[in-house]
């Protein structure tokens, strides 16, 4: 870091702001020429000509100048250092050294960038690992597909256990799709999409429509609960209806078959609230503080053995908060169902 920018940190009146250090420069800068003339004409008796007077006078000001413009120069250098940290980690993903330990604006600021940028960093590896671990599951299921069809070629005979065996491996791996898929709209979204009136009865329905196929597969019935009174409201449709799919998928995942699943849609508190329950697998005290991290351990098997990546409800809390909205989750314990309810 510059010593100039070190030197004036450590004045104490100068510690917390940036561009207090400039205009204290500055102002030195500026009275260096009556300064030293004050000086001079204090330390001699003798009578100056104006020619040598003025003389002196121009000296001290380019001396002055030179002085203000070359500690100005070094003070920016912070700033210099931050651009180039983020321009060597945009083009060659190499991480940052700044300090950290400065107070005034352009501390901060460093700071924001450091600490940004090992998140980012951090963030990207952890995405790495998962699209590798997806890549690997999603890969030797289908080996096994492979492996069946080509006994089916070979035998050229019916085999119900094998054909029952593919259907089994295929739908499976169709839900570790959907999911992923589900997960990367969660990450692609366009924060900067506009807000619009939605109507929150149409879209809960319309996702319910998207569920039932699924929900008929283990007869089980979803029964909509919604208020007499119109629901607008003023959010991001495509994103919500994310949401509201992803706590639908899950609630039929985790309840036994011949179950039922309730949506209500209510006011709440000058917002709505759309609940989702069900009674099904529910969850402990302990599952409920990790229910939401982006850990792939916290993920648990559905009634019938479907997979999950425990990611979605951690990208659909992520989501709500970014529209503004909260998302909980309650559960009167093991084998006891789950209620999430979803506030915009």
């Amino acid at each position: 870091m510059a010593k100039v920018y070190n030197k004036l940190h450590a004045v104490k009146f100068l510690k917390k702001s940036y561009s207090l250090k400039f205009l204290f420069i500055s102002f030195i800068g500026i009275h260096i020429p009556l300064i030293g003339i004050i000086i001079f004409l204090l330390s001699t008796d003798a009578g100056l000509e104006k020619s040598t007077l003025i003389i002196i006078t121009l000296i001290l000001t380019l001396v002055a100048t030179a002085s203000t413009l070359f500690i100005l120069n070094s003070l920016i250098k912070p700033l210099i250092y931050s651009k180039n940290a983020l321009q060597d980690y945009i083009s060659e993903k190499k991480l940052p050294n700044l300090p950290t330990h400065y107070k005034d604006e352009v501390g901060v600021l460093m700071q924001l960038i450091q600490q940004n940028i090992l998140q980012l960093d951090s963030l990207l590896k952890e995405n790495q690992e998962i699209t590798a671990l997806l890549s690997h599951n999603l890969r030797a299921p289908l080996l096994q597909i492979k492996g069946l069809c080509n006994v089916l070629e070979i035998q050229k005979t019916e085999n119900k256990d094998i054909v029952d065996k593919i259907d089994d491996i295929t739908s499976t791996q169709l839900k570790n799709i959907d999911e992923l898929l589900l997960n990367l709209k969660y990450h692609h979204i366009d924060d900067e999409t506009e807000n619009k009136a939605v109507d929150l009865k149409k879209l809960v329905k319309k996702t319910i429509e998207e569920v039932k196929a699924e929900a008929s597969k283990k007869d089980i019935k979803i029964e909509e609960h919604f208020c007499a009174e119109d629901a607008i409201n003023l959010t991001n449709e495509h994103k919500l209806g994310l949401v509201i799919q992803n706590l639908l998928s899950n609630a039929i995942k985790f309840s036994y078959p011949k179950g039922n699943v309730i949506v209500a849609l209510q006011p709440y508190q000058n917002k709505f609230k759309i609940e989702v329950k069900d009674h099904g697998l529910g969850f402990t005290p302990d599952l409920a503080k990790k229910l939401f991290t982006n850990s792939a351990s916290v993920g648990r098997r559905g009634t019938n053995g479907e997979p999950t990546m425990g990611l979605g409800l951690n990208l659909s809390k992520k989501t709500i908060e970014q529209m503004g909205g909260k998302l909980k989750a309650h559960s009167d314990g093991e084998n006891k169902g789950a209620t999430f309810s979803l506030i915009i």
